[in-house]
């Protein structure tokens, strides 16, 4: 179809304002949460944040960490603004000022075929991952982005400190983050080992740590208990997002 569509007037613009009109509808954590509908991969845990106006969902892929969000007041599909490639930019790297730190290595590109609806979406390549951000030509606001995070590597995004419990044969770790980001949960033995547990994180069981000892998710939205089994032998910790406020939990050893 692709050869074809080179020879019809026309095609390959119409094309991309198609693909522009759905921009909105689709983004690769609502693709995951598809699949999994469909049964055609093992569904991993998703967060999700609502107002009267935007959403928000994250997930982990692998060694990734998925958010996507989109704001409905600042997308004006009907007036299409008009601006250049150069402005387009420039108007979007001026919405992330660490971006544009000395210290911080940033590739970037924008891309114009969306740009018959209005949209012009700028990549941004840094050392922890991707930032999608797409741009409203009329009101001039980032109205969608999507965020890739390595999880692991020499570039990973920074872990939180961890609130641990040893008082079993077995050592559970977990590394604060804020709601809905993501929350690495280590399980080793008395001597550092790492160790393949069953997890739970607020009373859901959500797999095993495998031959590493790790498992990443994403966090809940308020306080919570994470419990790893293994034999025997279980520990738990809990766990407050930062922002949240202080809940009573019983659980075991939580963080100050």
């Amino acid at each position: 179809m692709a050869e074809h569509a080179e020879d019809v007037p026309r095609f390959a613009p119409q094309v991309w304002t198609l693909r522009g009109d759905l921009v909105t509808l689709q983004g690769p954590v609502r693709q995951s949460i598809g699949r999994t509908i469909r049964g055609q991969s093992d569904g991993n845990v998703v967060s999700v944040a609502t107002t009267e106006s935007g959403v928000v969902l994250a997930t982990t892929r692998g060694s990734q960490y998925v958010r996507e969000a989109y704001w409905a007041d600042y997308r004006k599909p009907k007036t299409t603004g008009t601006m250049s490639y150069r402005e387009a930019q420039n108007v979007t790297v001026s919405q992330y000022p660490w971006l544009q730190s000395n210290s911080v290595n940033v590739d970037k590109s924008t891309d114009v075929r969306y740009s018959s609806v209005g949209i012009w979406k700028t990549d941004f390549v840094h050392p922890q991952g991707v930032i999608e951000a797409y741009l409203d030509g009329s009101t001039k606001e980032i109205f969608r982005e999507v965020q890739y995070k390595d999880l692991t590597g020499p570039s990973r995004v920074p872990y939180g400190p961890a609130v641990r419990n040893n008082s079993t044969d077995l050592e559970l770790a977990v590394n604060r983050t804020y709601s809905g980001g993501p929350l690495r949960i280590n399980l080793t033995d008395a001597n550092g080992n790492p160790v393949n547990g069953t997890v739970e994180v607020a009373g859901n069981e959500l797999g095993t740590t495998g031959a590493d000892g790790v498992l990443m998710t994403v966090a809940p939205r308020e306080q919570f208990t994470v419990s790893a089994r293994r034999g025997l032998n279980t520990v738990s910790v809990t766990v407050r997002p930062y922002g949240v406020q202080a809940e009573n939990a019983t659980a075991g050893p939580s963080e100050t």
